[in-house]
């Protein structure tokens, strides 16, 4: 069915089944399938029939609620268009492409408006397929598609098998640098993957891939729905509340959103020399990254099993990792006192590959290559950070904020950086190890600059390592100066050999300090996990005595920076090499 112009107030209440064998591409809708080529406005089309296929298709099969293809080169329009129907495919494409949407599966070089806009039923892949993109809202668009008011309610599955895999809430790919706008959405439907992926993998509550360009953003937006992979994964993988990957040349903005949803990258991934990224925003990003006044209070996992010895996984309250030099930028949205703020747990597990990270923000930022800068202000993590019955054979980074800071030579800015969140690491095996109330180690380039408080308890007990494990109050290692930091931790370490202290763990440069700094907390430190011994710091390996003032009251993401601002402790510590 071609539609053009004008259409509206058209419900389906038939179920659809195809059963048959086609050799080319199959396009299925619940009420039109084409939206036609010319400009059209599509109003209250209502889709309730379910619509089943178990037969053979050929490559870029196409099917949706209500409208399977937007034609290229016009506008499309659709208003209060709903799916109340469940889309199953259980047939057989051999190694072509599957493209399902639960409003509409394609739109072409055009552009798109989508208002008022529901999809509430479940989409489930039980069969072996070749390339699989699935969206919720819209699967797949080559150009311009805004978003308002929009919702996904419905479940998405895989059961069965697939090469390529994108499932994801909104829309599994966003092509040609278009510009996707989502304002006012939520996304309260489960994504997971329970069968088998072959090649890149990605999940998301939004929207999956981006290309070279692509300009995506999103508006006062919920992700509440769980975005899971349980099953096997052979090639990378992008697990995310809000997108999973893009490439270089993107720039991705929130503001004013949230994630509440649960984001786990479990199961297995047996693929050789691949990724892991996970996010309670974004899994993995070659692009640039912009967050105002966003908070994520889902609980963020990576417990995978059975992977290669080079694998690297990043597990983040925010952001799993950014790579290649593009810039990231997390601070308070104009005229807003509301920080960027995690409160879910985030937890690191299981096989962790050659290298891995885990922190309450931005687990690692790779920024070798462009002028963009790294600029983190007004953050805060009050959520439990955890490093448990782990075991990576590389690397290992554990940070309230950021887990390591990578060739950072076109600027690192931070301010503001508040952790009060615990941070736990217990049975856990690694080369080297570093744990950071703030930073987990900043490797070189630039100092960060700006004040930062870190109110936390750091447990690590049963820890071993082939290298090094470092453990401070504000940075686990570093190669640069650490200037008007705070601490105020508790940090227990137990049954283990390594350098703590309240400030770093360990500075490997002459030149390295850090200064303006103050301290205030204890220190347990035993190689006997069942004895311990109370450190006093004020009688420890610090060139100078620093003041051990006790904040006065709790902090809270609504007074920290009163905590910051106000009666601040200033020390010169001339080095701190650990105690």
């Amino acid at each position: 069915v071609t539609m053009e112009d004008a259409v509206e107030n058209i419900v389906n209440h038939a179920d659809i089944k195809f059963l048959g064998k086609a050799t080319g591409a199959v396009n299925i809708a619940g009420v039109g399938g084409n939206l036609g080529a010319g400009d059209c406005v599509a109003k209250k089309l209502v889709n309730n029939g379910h619509i089943y296929y178990s037969g053979t298709s050929g490559d870029n099969t196409q099917i949706s609620g209500v409208a399977s293809y937007l034609a290229g080169g016009v506008k499309h329009n659709l208003e209060e268009c709903v799916n109340n129907g469940n889309i199953t495919f259980d047939g057989s494409n051999g190694t072509k492409s599957l493209t399902i949407g639960g409003i509409t599966a394609y739109c072409t070089n055009g552009t798109a408006e989508l208002n008022n806009c529901t999809n509430n039923g479940s989409i489930t892949i039980d069969s072996t397929v070749g390339s699989l993109y699935v969206g919720g809202i819209m699967s797949y668009c080559e150009k311009d598609v805004a978003f308002k008011k929009c919702a996904n309610n419905g479940n998405i599955t895989l059961n069965g098998q697939a090469g390529t895999t994108r499932l994801c809430g909104f829309m599994s790919h966003n092509n040609n640098g278009g510009s996707t706008t989502y304002t006012d959405c939520t996304n309260s439907g489960t994504i997971e993957n329970k069968g088998t992926a072959t090649a890149i993998t990605i999940f998301s509550g939004f929207l999956g891939y981006a290309n070279s360009n692509t300009k995506p953003v999103w508006t006062n937006c919920t992700n509440s729905g769980t975005v899971k992979n349980s099953g096997t994964v052979t090639g990378n993988l992008f697990v995310g509340g809000y997108f999973g990957y893009n490439t270089a040349g993107t720039v991705f903005t929130w503001t004013n959103c949230k994630n509440s949803g649960e984001i786990c990258a479990a199961g297995k991934n047996n693929g050789d020399n691949k990724a892991v990224r996970v996010g309670g925003f974004i899994g993995g990003s070659y692009g640039t990254c912009k967050f105002y006044s966003c908070t994520n209070e889902g609980a963020v996992t990576g417990n995978m099993t059975d992977i290669a010895s080079n694998t690297e996984i990043f597990v983040g309250g925010f952001l799993g990792n950014v790579e290649s030099g593009w810039g990231l930028i997390v601070d308070k949205a104009e005229g807003s006192d509301q920080p960027c703020i995690n409160t879910g747990t985030i937890t690191l597990s299981g096989d962790c590959g050659d290298f891995c990270g885990v922190a309450g923000l931005i687990s690692v930022v790779d920024h070798a290559i462009t002028a963009s800068k790294v600029v983190i202000n007004n953050a805060v993590n009050t959520g439990e950070v955890k490093y448990v019955d782990a075991t990576c054979t590389g690397n290992t980074y554990v940070a309230g904020v950021l887990g390591y800071q990578q060739k950072g030579k076109y600027g690192f800015e931070t301010s503001n950086l508040v952790n009060t969140g615990t941070i736990t690491v217990n049975n856990a095996k690694g080369k080297n190890l570093d744990i950071g109330g703030i930073y987990g180690r900043i490797a070189s380039g630039s100092a960060p600059t700006g004040t930062v408080l870190s109110v936390c308890d750091i447990n690590v007990t049963n820890a071993t390592s082939t290298g090094r494990i470092s453990i401070g109050g504000i940075i686990g290692s570093t190669t640069v100066a650490i200037t008007g930091a705070e601490s105020y931790c508790n940090i227990k370490a137990l049954g283990l050999q390594g350098k703590v202290g309240m400030i770093m763990g360990i500075a490997y440069a002459d030149a390295t300090k850090a200064t303006n700094c103050g301290i205030a907390g204890n220190l347990i430190l035993s190689q006997d996990e069942n004895t311990e011994s109370t450190f006093d710091p004020e009688k420890g390996d610090y060139v100078d005595k620093t003041t051990t003032t006790d904040v006065k009251t709790p902090i809270t993401a609504d007074n920290f920076f009163e905590h910051i601002y106000t009666g601040a402790i200033t020390a010169d510590v001339a080095s701190a090499d650990g105690c």
